[in-house]
């Protein structure tokens, strides 16, 4: 009793609904040993009786299953995304719930997502093949089966190839919107100018792939209440965290170096910012449409990418500062 582990760059979609339905069955004859042992665990329990349970030993997994934590961290990223969407906006927010053309794993990406959206469609099928489903329930699995079935139409249309001409048509320009202190200045340009030069082109990188929706190495920070809807992008030392406003805007809250992945002080500065961004964030959201806050907020990016390129450093020795 073994899941099937495909590799999606490759796979067919036959051979996906293959592993699908034979990792379903799998999972169903787990779940049957383990009630087994729950009625022996139940018996015993009556008995007071010791009953000995033979296992045989299974043969070592010649193969280690090697887990890509950074794509399995964007996919989680995508898929929250695609939860958000419902029948009546799906069309109009599909394109900015997925990754950029330009992103490096797009297919990859695209392939994981639509690969979900099977196993879900699946299990809904299971469901309302059950008997017993009120009126409610069944119009709600039907509603959910067909958002499914339209996010894999999309996909496939995501996923056809698109001609040279057409490429610059798909390219995304993201807005940025910056958040400021409680002082009122704006947090992300006072950062930069305390983070050592050597930084600098991660960063940029980082804040050009906020900004053409390439997103590098995203992921949303989980198992903590107090950051739920916040995100980050990453490179080797180096963090940007942001959040959602629109289909195409998001505010960035802060960034900075970083030491270690295990720093407390590293999350409890995060919450702070994060708590700093929430007093605001009302604010941010009204103004998303006013013509001068977001002119005022492409001059703050404007000036953040003169910082933060190679042709603007001046070589003296700063300050070593903005580590969490």
């Amino acid at each position: 009793m073994e899941f099937i582990v495909l590799d999606l760059t490759t796979a067919t979609e036959e051979q996906i609904k293959a592993a699908i339905d034979c990792n379903n069955r799998t999972s169903r004859l787990m779940q049957s040993e383990i009630d087994k042992l729950r009625r022996v665990a139940e018996t015993v329990k009556k008995s007071k009786k010791p009953i000995i349970i033979q296992v045989e030993p299974q043969e070592e997994k010649k193969e280690t299953e090697i887990i890509d934590e950074d794509f399995e961290n964007e996919v989680e990223y995508y898929l929250s995304q695609l939860k958000e969407l419902k029948n009546s906006n799906i069309d109009d927010e599909f394109e900015t719930s997925i990754p950029s053309r330009m992103h490096y794993q797009y297919e990859r990406i695209l392939t994981r997502l639509k690969l979900e959206s099977i196993r879900l469609i699946k299990e809904i099928k299971d469901l309302l093949a059950e008997e017993g489903l009120s009126l409610e329930d069944m119009n709600a699995f039907k509603e959910e089966l067909d958002l499914e079935l339209k996010k894999i139409e999309l996909i496939n249309k995501a996923l056809e190839p698109v001609k040279e001409e057409e490429q610059a048509s798909t390219k995304k320009d993201n807005k940025l919107i910056f958040v400021p202190t409680s002082g009122g200045d704006i947090r992300v340009l006072d950062e930069i100018d305390s983070i050592p030069y050597e930084y600098y082109d991660r960063f940029l990188g980082l804040f050009q792939s906020i900004k053409d929706g390439t997103f590098k190495n995203v992921q949303r920070f989980t198992g903590n209440n107090e950051l739920n809807g916040l995100c980050e992008v990453k490179d080797f030392k180096v963090r940007v965290i942001f959040v959602r406003l629109t289909k195409d805007s998001y505010a960035i809250i802060s960034a900075f170096t970083k030491k270690s992945d295990n720093d407390k002080a590293y999350r409890a500065a995060v919450i702070k910012k994060y708590n700093d961004f929430q007093i605001a964030e009302s604010s941010l959201r009204k103004n998303i449409q006013n013509e001068e806050f977001l002119e005022l907020h492409k001059t703050y990016e404007t000036e953040l990418f003169e910082k933060l390129s190679p042709t603007t450093k001046t070589p003296v020795l700063k300050k070593k500062g903005g580590e969490v």
